[in-house]
């Protein structure tokens, strides 16, 4: 598969990335499904699995793991995150971290969809990290297409990073027009 076709996988596997994470612990699907889609050699077989796997993720598994998950990575540990990556931004928040800036206000500066949106990506990461961790040394080849996954994985998260600063640079916007 071209690497199109490998960020299309990826894109449609980060938006369920918490759920996947929670059917894996839970026992529920196998990692080996997992790999099995990042690994396929066509895009015909992909067509094949793919909807078998997404068919497995309920909307009361979504709800679960969204809820389950939700409080291992917090808004405001996201804030930090945004932070941490984005040196030059935000010097007020920056300030105020560690005294002012609690759940109440990380509530409000980030939406929850963009916020969910970030978290899927984090936790396909971490099922990519176990994946690859699984990874014998017989299979160079599927060693470099996890590794090609993860590169482009990173990329999505760092444009759902990108929306968690809009939705901050929107929360100080609505203050400066009230």
């Amino acid at each position: 598969m071209d690497t199109k076709d490998k960020e299309n996988i990826m894109k449609e596997l980060s938006s369920l990335g918490i759920s996947l994470y929670y059917l894996v612990d839970k026992n529920i699907i196998s990692l080996k499904e997992i790999e099995n889609i990042l690994f396929i050699d066509n895009v015909d077989k992909l067509s094949l699995l793919f909807p078998k796997l997404i068919n497995k993720i309920t909307l009361e598994d979504i709800e679960i793991s969204n809820e389950l998950y939700r409080t291992n990575i917090t808004k405001l540990d996201v804030i930090k995150d945004v932070l941490s990556d984005n040196k030059n931004k935000y010097p007020q928040l920056r300030n105020i971290v560690d005294i002012a800036l609690d759940d109440k206000l990380a509530d409000t500066l980030i939406k929850d969809e963009t916020y969910f949106k970030y978290l899927n990506g984090k936790y396909l990461y971490m099922l990519t990290d176990i994946i690859k961790k699984d990874i014998s040394n017989d299979f160079i080849r599927y060693r470099d297409d996890i590794t090609e996954y993860r590169r482009l994985l990173k990329k999505i998260i760092k444009n759902d990073e990108k929306e968690l600063c809009n939705d901050i640079d929107n929360y100080y916007i609505g203050l400066l027009t009230k």
